[in-house]
């Protein structure tokens, strides 16, 4: 959960909200991260992605980053 935390503070627009349980949103919508595998499955792959329902059947979605995991334990 810290090397989320450190990857979304680093992002324009993502803000954190006061509360019980913390949570990360981008222009207001509550932020997702996706762990996955490359299809040749040498990288461990971090999606962070956002989305909402702006009218019945109509979503609007954001892709705020894409991360190689290693990469951010260095």
């Amino acid at each position: 959960m810290m090397k989320r935390k450190n990857i979304v503070i680093n992002i324009k627009g993502v803000r954190f909200t006061d509360g019980e349980i913390q949570e990360v949103r981008y222009k207001n919508i509550p932020l997702r991260i996706s762990e996955k595998n490359c299809s040749n499955g040498l990288h461990n792959i971090l999606v962070v992605f956002t989305y909402k329902e702006i009218q019945p059947a109509r979503y609007e979605s954001y892709l705020v980053g894409v991360f190689d995991d290693e990469s951010l334990d260095q």
